[in-house]
């Protein structure tokens, strides 16, 4: 039982970290940038230190869903609070264009790759919400990560080794597709991206105002 609980909640977490990272992010286009002009070495510190911030937010949001939980007007608040969130991120993607363009601070020579990852993942704004409603979603649906201190930290453990695997994956599709990338993939990452922010804006909404 150990075991399987251990593996199935680090499953759980690396697959939703996975997909929740998709998006074109601060770390993601550092990545992609470091890639582009500095190889593939920098491009995996770099995504290796945006993930690492998903450990400490994952963590707190345990804390967090926990408390909200006491209190089920609190979640609902949670709720409301981010589905306008989602809604103005999504339109501000559909209608800002992608560019890739050279940062010092990620791509110049004199970069730390992996410090620079951690910063730009550290001030991500929605991770921490973001783990608090899937935490908050799982609980409903029966499965409860925080049980026990092991399954705890098998779901920490997941949502960084979900984002460094998209980070990996990332890395290693740019340096073999380079001008393909760039010329299809990026021109429609952000409008997709944001309609789909906009859809879970919606339905974040409707969830609690109609269901």
């Amino acid at each position: 039982m150990f075991l399987i609980s251990t593996v199935l909640f680090f499953v759980i977490s690396a697959m939703i970290s996975f997909v929740g990272s998709l998006q074109l992010g601060p770390v993601n286009l550092a990545v992609i940038n470091t890639a582009l002009n500095r190889g593939y070495k920098p491009a995996l510190l770099m995504g290796l230190g945006g993930s690492l911030p998903e450990l400490f937010y994952s963590a707190a949001a345990f804390w967090l869903a926990d408390l909200l939980l006491d209190f089920p007007q609190g979640m609902k608040t949670v709720y409301m609070v981010i589905a306008p969130v989602f809604v103005l991120i999504g339109f501000y993607l559909v209608y800002t264009p992608t560019r890739i363009k050279e940062d010092k601070m990620v791509s110049g020579k004199s970069a730390w790759p992996l410090l620079g990852g951690f910063v730009l993942g550290s001030l991500n704004p929605m991770l921490l919400p973001f783990w608090v409603i899937v935490i908050g979603y799982l609980n409903e649906w029966g499965i409860n990560a925080n049980q026990h201190l092991y399954t705890q930290l098998s779901f920490i453990l997941g949502t960084a080794s979900g984002a460094m695997l998209l980070q990996y994956s990332l890395a290693t599709l740019i340096i073999r597709q380079k001008e393909k990338f760039k010329e299809k993939f990026i021109r429609y990452a952000n409008p997709v991206t944001g309609i789909a922010f906009i859809l879970i804006g919606i339905i974040q909404f409707l969830r609690v105002t109609v269901f």
